[in-house]
């Protein structure tokens, strides 16, 4: 049985950008929001309360520096924060309103026990769109505001916080009080997503529509009879004996590559998907445009099938590989090498390999006599977090055996390592142009996730399946944990999991 409701309201919505790090900034033509609408009143003369100043004097902006996100805007705030993260000028302690859905603090839901943090589920009556959200921020107690990923997802066409909003009261929020009580922080929003629908939330909005399931479609509309998660359905040998390649880069809105976005029109109108018109829903148009409707028909195909692997598809409206993939079909899609490209990376494989099984001795320790070495690699005591210290070890062993240098920086720091190789020239890839080409990602590689308050979680990619890796990490456990009990081959991250990128030492 699902979890009821603590409180509902149905609103109109404002679009609030707090929080984004391209929030507020000198330039208004590049921030997402007019400089002048963090002020009280949206008037000079009053005070700062949407982005951090100095001293909390409310006058003299807080300027993100070059290793923040966005150097040069201001760090914008919001009401929920990373609690293990102290830095109130770091932008990354706040919730970002360009990817995270939240909602506003409303009075009814605080009454009701609802606490910053917690889980809601938002319903779109016009677009009858379905999505999870938290209370990520305060400053209307009707909480007639949303951040704009989840006016976004609920399929309302804005793109900043400038002019947009939604007039009519069509927009439902449920509250669920107590859903996050150790106050877990989420840098993207399938982290929110996988959270969310292990709590049974009720999503169920059958009474607003009769005749409507209501069933959450996440970012999805539901003009198409198209048969709901399935498979991928493999391309038609008989239409293609070649499938078409991806093309190496998300396919997204208003994107200028018309092949690809003509290729993907003509895929989803074959497995049966629509668009509505003055006479009912038609077939989708061919036309080399990715506008609305072929937005849509992507978000629903994604809400409706799995990737390769079986997985279910992240629900953006975006095609990259692993959409790709399930629109087109394994051959279609970018493999890592089986074999790693260097003697180095290879042997740093078969050195982490060596070591699946090692446990700590106590279990939970973060001692025993394999880890204690590991962390004494990098001049740490027993005790210490040790995933980084393992990596750094296995190339030290490795780069011994082949009586080279070791390339890899020393430290038990994941996102030292990360912040020390971009100042450094190390080659690195980012989460987004891994995401673009998950071809760039090669066996070796070491990958990088910022866990929030400065903490993180990395390993050694082994390979990539279409949107798949591969890994071996320790400090971890069979469920991917950041603080583990051992040395583990993993096989459940994807490529869209990894919220920072990755290190190419052996480049």
């Amino acid at each position: 049985m699902s979890k009821k409701k603590s409180a509902e309201i149905k609103v109109g919505m404002t679009v609030d950008v707090d929080g984004a790090p391209n929030a507020y900034g000198p330039d208004n033509s590049k921030a997402l929001d007019f400089e002048l609408n963090a002020h009280v009143d949206a008037k000079k003369s009053g005070k700062i309360v949407g982005y951090r100043t100095k001293n909390n004097d409310g006058r003299t902006p807080v300027i993100q520096g070059p290793g923040d996100p966005c150097p040069g805007f201001y760090v914008a705030e919001t009401y929920y924060t990373d609690v293990t993260n102290t830095n109130a000028n770091d932008p990354r302690r706040y919730v970002n309103a360009a990817e995270i859905n939240y909602t506003l603090y409303a009075t009814v839901a605080k009454d009701a026990g609802v606490r910053a943090g917690d889980f809601c589920v938002c319903h779109s009556l016009s677009t009858r769109r379905t999505v999870f959200a938290i209370v990520g921020d305060s400053g209307h107690s009707s909480g007639a505001e949303g951040s704009l990923a989840l006016l976004q997802r609920l399929g309302y066409p804005f793109k900043n916080g400038k002019y947009d909003s939604v007039e009519k009261k069509e927009i439902l929020v449920r509250y669920f009080a107590g859903t996050n009580p150790n106050k877990r922080f989420f840098f993207t929003q399938a982290e929110l997503d996988t959270a969310a629908q292990g709590l049974n939330l009720d999503t169920d909005f059958s009474s607003e529509h009769p005749g409507d399931s209501g069933t959450l479609v996440l970012a999805a509309v539901g003009h198409t009879e198209a048969p709901r998660l399935q498979p991928f359905a493999p391309l038609d040998q008989a239409q293609s004996k070649s499938p078409p390649a991806y093309p190496g880069h998300l396919v997204e809105r208003d994107d200028e590559d018309t092949d690809a976005v003509e290729l993907i029109q003509q895929r989803l109108k074959e497995l049966g998907f629509t668009q509505p018109s003055s006479k009912g829903p038609k077939p989708l148009a061919v036309d080399g445009g990715f506008g609305t409707n072929t937005f849509d028909a992507v978000e629903l195909f994604q809400m409706r099938h799995t990737d390769l692997d079986g997985r279910p598809l992240v629900v953006d409206g975006r095609v990259g590989a692993a959409t790709w993939g399930a629109l087109f079909g394994r051959d279609a899609v970018p493999m890592s090498p089986v074999e790693p490209d260097s003697d180095l990376a290879a042997m740093v494989v078969a050195v982490a390999a060596s070591q699946i099984g090692v446990l700590e001795q106590p279990l939970g320790s973060n001692s025993g006599p394999e880890v204690d070495a590991y962390l004494a690699s990098v001049g740490l005591d027993p005790g210490n977090y040790w995933c980084m210290a393992f990596v750094f070890w296995c190339f030290r062993e490795s780069a011994k055996d082949l009586s080279v240098k070791n390339p890899a920086i020393k430290t038990g720091g994941v996102l030292d390592a990360w912040n020390r190789a971009r100042n450094d020239g190390v080659v690195t890839l980012t989460t987004e142009q891994a995401l673009h080409d998950p071809g760039k990602i090669k066996a070796g590689m070491v990958f990088i996730n910022s866990t929030g308050g400065g903490n993180g979680h990395t390993g050694i990619v082994v390979a990539v399946h279409g949107n798949v890796l591969e890994t071996i990490e320790g400090n971890t456990n069979d469920s991917g944990s950041r603080n583990g009990i051992g040395v583990f081959r993993r096989t459940g991250r994807t490529v869209a999991s990894i919220n920072r990128g990755y290190i190419d030492y052996t480049a």
